[in-house]
């Protein structure tokens, strides 16, 4: 197992970082479940070989190289995940220890780790090391992605005193102009169009569509053509469209560049998530689909894997993920 990485340099455990080791588990046998390694509790395990193997594997689509650990470290995730082994434990990165973790948030590994007798569970992880990485968060005009926005169009840090019920959405990421990109905090599977013959927009090809920030002007370009008509075919634009249809809020369909941004975030919105336990974890999973459209019968999609946001198009009938995207302002001051 490979762990994909931006930045090849360790960061350094300030203090014991406790993380969810994922194992295989068998009557009362312990395994990592991908390389077989036997696996004592509550022994400290020390990777080999003692240098871990770093090298360069590829650029994402936006040109950043990407490397992978090929060995030397022990893995771990950061949050619970249905994809690895049969048992999770809890495990602690001891202080001093040379770590790497992926642009996203969700894996790490260290040259050593204690695996210990106890289960673990998203309760048990290290919510100082998640306050850490918000510190580098991006920001813009006093408000930073991983920003909850109220429903008075403030802004509130994870890290501070949130009124959940007056939660509106989450910052992602911003526009051009540095007003924020906010999304819902809720993630549902939906079609694009339960026919085989669509168009709602202009059709693109993905170098150009991962540039686009139009969701909302081509969800009002939705409404508009449809108008009543066939609504029950275009359940992704309806489901962002009533996304909390009751507070009369504006709510859209993002686009390829919108939803990439989104993906490209991940590490602070699910810090922000771990935190609050307000939103979704945005793992490896699953492709999120936007309004930004390949021709009639398919449109642009993404999702995260080995290190980097991926694109590609799917058939509008199949089903994916949908988030739905807030038309925001950024007139009021952020909380503090």
């Amino acid at each position: 197992m490979c762990l994909y990485i931006r930045n090849r340099k360790p960061r350094v455990a300030k203090r014991d970082i406790v993380v969810l080791k994922y194992l295989q588990k068998e009557g009362e046998r312990y395994s990592s479940p991908c390389q077989g390694t036997p696996v004592t509790l509550g022994k400290l395990m020390v990777a080999q070989p003692e240098t871990p193997h770093i090298s360069r594997w590829d650029k994402d689509l936006y040109d950043r190289e990407i490397s992978s650990i090929e060995g030397g470290v022990i893995h771990a995730k950061l949050s619970e995940s249905n994809d690895y082994g049969n048992y999770c434990a809890k495990a602690i990165i001891p202080a001093g220890t040379e770590y790497w973790m992926d642009p996203f948030g969700t894996e790490i590994a260290a040259k050593q780790m204690l695996i210990t007798e106890e289960r673990g569970s998203n309760e048990s992880v290290d919510i100082q090391l998640f306050k850490e990485i918000l510190e580098d968060a991006p920001e813009k005009n006093g408000v930073r992605v991983g920003d909850y926005q109220m429903t008075d169009d403030s802004f509130v840090h994870p890290t501070k005193k949130i009124a959940k019920t007056k939660v509106r959405g989450i910052v992602c990421g911003f526009y051009e102009d540095g007003s924020p990109i906010v999304c819902a905090l809720e993630m549902f599977r939906e079609k694009w169009d339960t026919k085989y013959d669509s168009r709602i927009g202009e059709h693109t090809s993905w170098e150009k569509a991962m540039k686009l920030f139009n969701g909302r002007e081509v969800t009002a370009q939705y409404q508009k053509q449809i108008d009543g008509k066939d609504k029950e075919r275009f359940a992704a634009f309806e489901r962002c469209i009533n996304y909390r249809k009751d507070k009369k809020e504006d709510w859209y369909f993002g686009s390829l560049g919108e939803n990439m941004t989104m993906l490209d975030n991940a590490v602070y919105l699910n810090a922000a998530h771990m935190i609050t336990g307000l939103g979704f974890i945005i793992d490896t999973e699953g492709w999120y689909w936007s309004c930004s459209e390949y021709d009639s019968g398919g449109s642009w999609c993404c999702s995260l894997g080995r290190s980097r946001v991926r694109c590609d198009w799917n058939d509008k009938y199949r089903t994916c993920r949908v988030v739905p995207f807030y038309a925001s302002t950024n007139k009021k001051k952020k909380k503090v």
